[in-house]
């Protein structure tokens, strides 16, 4: 979800210093004018509006120069245009899979042979794979939240809200059946967050796995088979 994100800096001391002493030299230059300009005016001849929108010049322009060597610390033009193109690349990734994940819904939604369930799951990307669940859920009406990669988050890749509760989904589109090393790890993020758990994999879980959900008493399991009829 941080993705792409460019985290300003904090500028130099040396060119904050810089730039207020720039600015005060400036007014030091140009003081000695101003002042005669403006005790020849007549303040009365001056509209109301014109002092507006001189005052909202003069406030501009002192925002700016107290902001500008703070806004240095923000990378140039080129740096801030690549984060921009890394987030829209990121964004556009993830508009792929779910246009996958939608395509592959509508075609099990059709209805196709069992036989032919386990290898089109297989060749889903495993991004896509987790679309799937959170469209194929949402589409069953319950509420989802799909979840955009970030560090730290325990490898959830959504939540559903299932019989009542909030629910942490981890999905593995694996060629093999998920081990109990993995659901062990995926409990420990369950207890953390005090919460339930629904772990999906395409090719279902060796039985320690299995034995491993039970006893956390937290988890539901779902293999391939087991998905495609919740969703459909």
């Amino acid at each position: 979800m941080l993705e792409g994100v460019d985290w300003p800096t904090m500028p130099d001391l040396g060119s904050v210093l810089d730039g207020v002493t720039s600015g005060l030299d400036w007014l030091a230059d140009e003081a000695p004018y101003w002042i005669d300009s403006l005790a020849a005016l007549d303040y009365d001849a001056v509209p109301v509006w014109v002092w507006a929108i001189v005052g909202v010049v003069i406030w501009r322009l002192v925002f700016k120069a107290i902001r500008a060597p703070f806004r240095r610390g923000r990378g140039t033009p080129g740096r801030r245009r690549a984060a921009w193109l890394q987030k829209q690349a990121v964004r556009g990734r993830h508009k792929a899979w779910e246009r996958e994940a939608k395509q592959v819904l509508k075609t099990l939604r059709k209805g196709i042979p069992g036989e032919q369930i386990g290898p089109m799951l297989q060749d889903m990307s495993p991004y896509a794979f987790e679309y799937l669940i959170t469209e194929g859920l949402k589409g069953k009406g319950v509420k989802v939240r799909k979840i955009q990669r970030a560090s730290g988050d325990g490898g959830i890749d959504g939540m559903a809200h299932v019989e009542g509760r909030w629910h942490l989904i981890q999905a593995k589109r694996y060629s093999s059946p998920v081990a109990s090393q993995i659901i062990e790890e995926f409990v420990g993020v369950c207890q953390e967050r005090r919460m339930p758990g629904l772990f999906v994999a395409s090719n279902g879980f060796t039985m320690p796995a299995r034995l491993a959900a039970k006893r956390s008493k937290r988890l539901k399991l779902m293999d391939g088979r087991q998905l495609v009829k919740a969703i459909r």
